[in-house]
């Protein structure tokens, strides 16, 4: 992953966590949410909030990979932006207790990078299909966790990637398959 001359080497893809607490979130599973959020130090012990809480201000955020289609747009953008912004907002006071580790800072910019782009292209994107069954089992097997990302910030990735070449050709710049 390059990020304005930052590096992080991902030679096994994205950290498995990523694919998992994902798919969590899609399931509504916020105790599993909650309890991978902390593992992985997104939580911390000083944090005061709850399971259902810590879903409902992550699930608006899973929206693109929530529906099969997903309209990109600035003013979706700014509708995340305001919520989670705004410090009147719960979600603005949930959020100020949050943590970012730093194994994860640069996931996070490109992640956000690449949806901003998504977003000022107006981009339609689809989806990738989720076989659960299949992605369940994956995850419970930490040497094949490459593949339990592809629904989540790697298929933002290859949104991306498509939209970029069609964008590039000219043609229907504003759908991505």
């Amino acid at each position: 992953m390059l990020d304005f001359g930052a590096v992080a080497r991902l030679p096994k893809g994205l950290p498995e966590p990523v694919g998992r607490l994902t798919r969590l979130a899609l399931e509504g599973d916020a105790d599993g949410v909650m309890e991978g959020l902390r593992a992985e130090g997104f939580v911390p012990d000083s944090a005061h909030v709850d399971a259902e809480g810590i879903l409902a201000y992550l699930r608006p955020m899973l929206e693109p990979l929530a529906v099969e289609e997903f309209q990109f747009s600035r003013e979706w953008l700014r509708s995340e932006a305001r919520r989670i912004g705004d410090p009147r907002s719960p979600a603005y006071a949930l959020g100020r207790q949050l943590n970012l580790p730093p194994s994860y800072l640069l996931i996070h910019r490109v992640t956000l990078g690449s949806i901003g782009v998504l977003c000022q292209l107006n981009a339609r994107a689809r989806s990738l299909p989720l076989d659960r069954g299949a992605l369940a089992a994956r995850v419970r097997r930490p040497e094949t966790h490459q593949v339990t990302h592809h629904h989540s910030v790697s298929s933002l990735a290859s949104m991306f990637r498509r939209l970029t070449r069609t964008h590039a050709s000219h043609s229907h710049p504003n759908s991505v398959s």
